[in-house]
């Protein structure tokens, strides 16, 4: 069974992208197979992983496919150099050079169009990937809204600064309306993506902040914490990821860690669930 994956959250600068990125490698390394979904208009995760998709003439990807109705395939999909991992990249502008407007077409087309991307992932094709992890822009528009209503799970990442803080309970507000119409939606947690061991101070005070919209919204707060490294701003430019270039510093293992929380968190979850439908089928 696939099971669908979304990274949100309101502020940018958090390590969506890198988080995507990272989970993703791991995954397939752990042997699983990936797809990522790259819905950042941005198309940031696109040009990590494939280098820039417009540049090299593929015009097709995940805009077409919200946007026509364009099924998810291999004609599409892109098999990255890690084996297991695959991408459905951005590619911002069509065959005519013109930015495309997601957002505005499928706004257009009423409920349909915020559920576009749920009925795109339900195809037998996308369902033979073991994970989908979908990376969003840094807002809560209409393409964010769409991979929230296709996800069993959504991860909010944080960075270690008050207006991420405020960016989690905007985020957490919209995650709780796109519940009524995914009831099977759950926030998986809330984790640190960018933090910096040097502001010991302000860590200090960003946890315990954390830990009280913890307590108040009811969301996990993963106890991974990635730290910041020079070594990511290389990353983008080198189409790799901190595993290769720095693979034994603090940030892979880092990753690491936290690939191994979210599949323990999930295989908790799906348990607990078999345990209640055994319940519910001997009441």
């Amino acid at each position: 069974m696939t099971i669908t994956i979304t990274i949100a959250a309101q502020k940018g600068g958090v390590g969506k992208t890198t988080c995507i990125q990272h989970l993703g490698y791991e995954m397939a390394r752990l042997n699983a197979n990936v797809l990522l979904i790259d819905l950042d208009t941005q198309g940031n995760l696109t040009k990590i992983i494939a280098g820039d998709m417009y540049q090299q003439g593929i015009h097709n990807g995940a805009i077409d496919c919200l946007i026509n109705k364009t099924p998810i395939s291999p004609a599409n999909v892109i098999e990255t150099k890690y084996e297991g991992l695959y991408l459905l990249p951005n590619e911002k502008k069509g065959e005519s050079g013109m930015r495309k407007n997601p957002e505005g077409s499928l706004q257009s087309e009423g409920l349909s169009g915020y559920t576009r991307l749920k009925e795109l992932i339900s195809a037998p094709y996308c369902q033979q990937f073991d994970f989908i992890l979908i990376d969003n822009g840094p807002n809560l528009g209409l393409l964010t809204v769409n991979s929230l209503l296709g996800s069993d799970y959504v991860i909010i990442p944080s960075k270690t600064d008050e207006f991420s803080i405020d960016g989690i309970i905007d985020t957490h507000d919209t995650i709780v309306r796109a519940q009524d119409m995914n009831p099977k939606l759950k926030i998986l947690g809330i984790f640190q993506s960018v933090r910096d061991g040097r502001t010991k101070r302000i860590n200090r005070r960003i946890d315990a902040k954390l830990n009280e919209i913890s307590k108040e919204f009811n969301i996990n707060i993963l106890s991974t914490k990635i730290k910041i490294k020079s070594d990511f701003l290389s990353l983008p430019g080198l189409q790799k990821t901190i595993f290769e270039v720095s693979p034994e510093c603090e940030s892979s293992t880092g990753y690491r860690k936290l690939t191994k929380e979210i599949l323990q968190l999930i295989q908790k979850d799906k348990t607990s669930e078999v345990s209640n439908d055994n319940l519910e089928a001997r009441a």
